[in-house]
C-alpha cells in the first residue's frame, strides 16, 4: 500500500493550490487501495467526491472511512464532555437537566443546543477526580459498569448514589435516601447514570461516526458536505453543522466494513509469562485504557498482551483484512513482540520479519481474505518477554467488496 506521506507528496506536487477546495483526506474504500484529495462532495447515501490528480469517486456502499491527511485521532477531552451509551463524545460549554433532558450547549460548530434523554447518557464528565492517575481508566470503567443509580463522583474522592433531579451551571440537585441534595458543581468531577435505564439502539442501516479535531465523537444518521462545510443529523435527529477544518474523520459503520471488535471471536488462547493471564480488551487496549498508536488515539480495535491468539470465523464472506497494528504509545513503549495474522491457519507475510516494536512500528496491514473460512490474530513475546508486551489492533476491520 502507497504510504500516505508518499501520497500527499504526490497529491500536492500534481494538484495546485487552487484545485485545493479543503484540506486533503484519505479515502478508504472496498476497492482501492488509497486515494487522496480535497472533498468536493459527501451525499446522503455516503457516497463520495475527491479532486486530487484526478476527481475520484466512491459510491456509499464502497466507502470505508475518510481520514484527514497529517492528522491523528485526537484524544477524548480532559474536562466537560458528555459520553452517551453510543459512544458519542459531546464537548460542551454549558449544560443543564431541564423537563427530564439534559439541554447542552456543544462545542460543535455553529450548532447552538442538543437535547439529549438521560437514558442516552453514559456519563456526565466535568473534570477527572483528585489523584486519579488514569482518566481514561476510569472513564472506561464507568462506562462499562454497572449501575442501578446514578452515582456522583466528587473532586475528594467522595462519592453519592441516589436520583439525579437537576442540574444547572453552578448546582447538582440529587434524591439520596429519599433526601434531597444540592451540590455546588465546582466540587463535582463526574456523574455517571443509571445503566438500568440506558437506551443503545444503533441505526438499522449504514451511518456515519465523525471525528472532530476537539476530541468529539457523533454518530450521525445522514450526512452531505461540500469543501467547506458538512451539515448532518445526529441518530438521535438533532441537527448539527461544522467546518471541514474541523474533521478528522469519517468512518461508515454497517456498511462494508465489518469490524472485529464488534464480532465474537470463536476462539481465544492465552499462555501468560508467568502466572497472570491478561485477557484481550475489545474497544480498549488490554490495560483497560485507550486504544494509543502511532500518536493517535482510536475508537475501534483489540487489545492484546503477549502471547494470546484470537480466531474468528469468517465462512469465505470478505475480501480483505485491514488493521494498524503496533505496541501502546503509553504501555509498550519499552516492549518488543511477534505479532502474526494467520489465514486458514496459514502465517501472511507482514512486511516485518522480526520483533515489533515501538520504534519500528506500527504497521498498515492489508491482507487477501477472499474466500477464507479463518482468521487469526496472534501475539507472541519478543525478546523483552513480558515487559510492555501491550499490542493494539486498531481499526480492525473485514471489508466485503
Amino acid at each position: 500500500m502507497l504510504s500516505a506521506s508518499l501520497a500527499v507528496f504526490v497529491f500536492l506536487w500534481c494538484v495546485s493550490p487552487s484545485q485545493i477546495a479543503s484540506p486533503p483526506f484519505v479515502l478508504e474504500s472496498s476497492d482501492r487501495e488509497l486515494a487522496i484529495g480535497s472533498l468536493i462532495q459527501l451525499d446522503q447515501d455516503w457516497s463520495v467526491r475527491l479532486n486530487g490528480r484526478e476527481e475520484v469517486r466512491a459510491a456509499g456502499k464502497q466507502v470505508v472511512a475518510l481520514r484527514r491527511v497529517g492528522a491523528v485521532l485526537p484524544s477524548i477531552p480532559a474536562r466537560r464532555f458528555v459520553l452517551l451509551f453510543n459512544g458519542d463524545v459531546i464537548p460542551y460549554s454549558g449544560i443543564r437537566l431541564s423537563d427530564e433532558r439534559f439541554v447542552l450547549s456543544p462545542l460543535i460548530g455553529n450548532t447552538k443546543e442538543i437535547r439529549v434523554n438521560p437514558s442516552q447518557v453514559a456519563i456526565v464528565w466535568l473534570t477527572a477526580p483528585d489523584g486519579v492517575r488514569h482518566p481514561d481508566h476510569l472513564r472506561r470503567t464507568l462506562a462499562a459498569g454497572q449501575r442501578t443509580r446514578d452515582r456522583v463522583l466528587l473532586q475528594n474522592g467522595d462519592t453519592l448514589e441516589g436520583t439525579l433531579t437537576g442540574m444547572d451551571e453552578k448546582t447538582v440537585r440529587l434524591e439520596v435516601n429519599k433526601r434531597r441534595q444540592e451540590l455546588p458543581v465546582s466540587k463535582i468531577a463526574v456523574i455517571a447514570m443509571n445503566t438500568e435505564l440506558a437506551s443503545r439502539r444503533k441505526p438499522k442501516g449504514p451511518f456515519g461516526r465523525l471525528v472532530l479535531a476537539n476530541g468529539g465523537r457523533l454518530s450521525l444518521s445522514s450526512a452531505t458536505a461540500d469543501g467547506e462545510t458538512l451539515t448532518g443529523k445526529l441518530t438521535s435527529g438533532t441537527p448539527i453543522q461544522v467546518k471541514i477544518q474541523d474533521v478528522i474523520s469519517l468512518a461508515i459503520f454497517q456498511g462494508c466494513a465489518e469490524y472485529l471488535s464488534d464480532l465474537k471471536p470463536s476462539k481465544i488462547e492465552q499462555i501468560p509469562y508467568l502466572d497472570t493471564p491478561m485477557p484481550p480488551a475489545l474497544d480498549a487496549s488490554a490495560k483497560g485504557r485507550d486504544l494509543r498508536v502511532g500518536g493517535g488515539i482510536y475508537d475501534k480495535g483489540i487489545g492484546m498482551h503477549g502471547a494470546c491468539r484470537m480466531t474468528f470465523d469468517l465462512n469465505g464472506g470478505f475480501n480483505w483484512f485491514e488493521s494498524l497494528v503496533g505496541l501502546d504509545d503509553v504501555t509498550g513503549r519499552q516492549g518488543a513482540a511477534r505479532v502474526q495474522v494467520l489465514v486458514d491457519g496459514k502465517p501472511r507475510k507482514l512486511g516485518l520479519e522480526r520483533d515489533l516494536t515501538h520504534r519500528n512500528g506500527p504497521l498498515t496491514l492489508r491482507v487477501d481474505v477472499a474466500g477464507a473460512k479463518v482468521l487469526t490474530l496472534f501475539v507472541d513475546f519478543g525478546e523483552r518477554g513480558d515487559v510492555q508486551a501491550d499490542v493494539n489492533w486498531v481499526d480492525t476491520r473485514l471489508i466485503r467488496k
